[in-house]
This record gives C-alpha cells, sequence and structure tokens, in this order.
C-alpha cells in the first residue's frame, strides 16, 4: 500500500444526538487510516477546522455531499495501530445545536419557616420536608462561554410552594425572563464536544 500522508476516510456516518427533542443538529464522524508518522490532530478552537472541505477536515476526500462549514471540529478518538506503521482513528465535527427545553421532575428539600416572633402562635409556618416538582431544562450552546447566559437559582426554597415567581440574583447575573418559573438550578456551563459548549438551567414549572 502507498503511504497515507494525508488521513483517508473509510468509513462515515452521521449522529443526530437531540433529535427526540426536536433539534436536528447533526455530529459527523469519519473513521480514517494515516500513516503513523503523518497523523496530526486538528485544533478544537480553530474555526477554520471545520468540514467546508476536505483540506479544512484534514483529510484526503470527503463523503459525497457531506461539505458543511457549519460543523466544527470536536475531536479525533485515540489513534490505535492498523497494520504496519499505521494508524486508525475517528474524526468528528459537529454542528452547534439551537437552544431547546425538555421535561422532567425533580426532589426539591427545603428548610423549615418560622414566624419573626417566639410567641407567635403559628411560630412553625412549615416544617423542613421536600416534594417532587415538575422542571423544565432550558439547553443553551455556543463556541464562546461569554455568549451562554447565566441565570441565577432562587435562594429562598419556600417560593415552591407559596407560589412567587421571585429570583435573588447575584451581582452580575440576569433574572430569568419568564415570570411564570422559577430557576430551581441555576445554570451550568460545561464542555459539551470539543469548542462548544452548553449552559442547561433547570426551572421549577
Amino acid at each position: 500500500m502507498a503511504n497515507i500522508t494525508t488521513p483517508r476516510v473509510v468509513d462515515a456516518w452521521i449522529e443526530y444526538p437531540f433529535l427526540e427533542q426536536g433539534e436536528d443538529a447533526k455530529v459527523y464522524h469519519l473513521e480514517c487510516i494515516v500513516d503513523t508518522s503523518s497523523y496530526s490532530p486538528k485544533s478544537i478552537t480553530n474555526s477554520a477546522h471545520n468540514l467546508g472541505s476536505a483540506s479544512n477536515a484534514g483529510v484526503e476526500a470527503l463523503p459525497y455531499s457531506w461539505a458543511n462549514a457549519s460543523a466544527y471540529f470536536v475531536g479525533d478518538t485515540e489513534p490505535q495501530p492498523y497494520g504496519f506503521q499505521m494508524l486508525r482513528f475517528v474524526r468528528s465535527f459537529a454542528e452547534v445545536p439551537a437552544a431547546f427545553s425538555d421535561y422532567g421532575s425533580a426532589v426539591k428539600t427545603f428548610f423549615a419557616q418560622y414566624s419573626a416572633s417566639l410567641y407567635d402562635p403559628n411560630y412553625v409556618i412549615r416544617n423542613a420536608g421536600s416534594e417532587t416538582v415538575s422542571t423544565r431544562i432550558d439547553y443553551q450552546f455556543s463556541r464562546t462561554i461569554g455568549s451562554i447566559t447565566i441565570y441565577a437559582e432562587a435562594r429562598d426554597p419556600t417560593l415552591l410552594s407559596t407560589g412567587f415567581a421571585v429570583n435573588y440574583v447575584r451581582s452580575g447575573y440576569t433574572t430569568n425572563p419568564n415570570a411564570k418559573n422559577t430557576v430551581l438550578q441555576g445554570t451550568q456551563v460545561t464542555r459539551w464536544r470539543g469548542g462548544i459548549y452548553q449552559g442547561i438551567t433547570v426551572y421549577y414549572v
């Protein structure tokens, strides 16, 4: 076999990780082989490393009709030996998913609530306990962490049963835009794939 100095695609498939949630962002996987001495990973932070062309993707050729400059390089699997002085690996590219919501439930634990006066016959307003609540989980995605809006968690757990939709917000944070929902769990930002980040906020609904 002639030397393969540029990764050659030997298999390919497309993944739809959020299809059940109504978001059809694609993740493209290219299984490649290359000479051991010629392997070089791409950069997940360089937006020019995308699926717009074979050159941008760092492969000999793309599968037919796969060119997509909106799918960014998100990583290679660990290269594995393949025959004599060759490597096999999977190179992946992903579109940035659009924001979407999903629904579920959570158990919320709350503290006891007391009157301001010890002499109040109804001093104990509410005993400590827990309850199962319906939740809406909002997902945001971006290649820039600063573009993900951070929503703060409501600090008073009694709000869940008293019906108030008030958000206690830390300095520099944004209030919940939907007055009907209380932030149950403040936004958590994590790396989704490669250089694409996700922000997840859970609301009591």
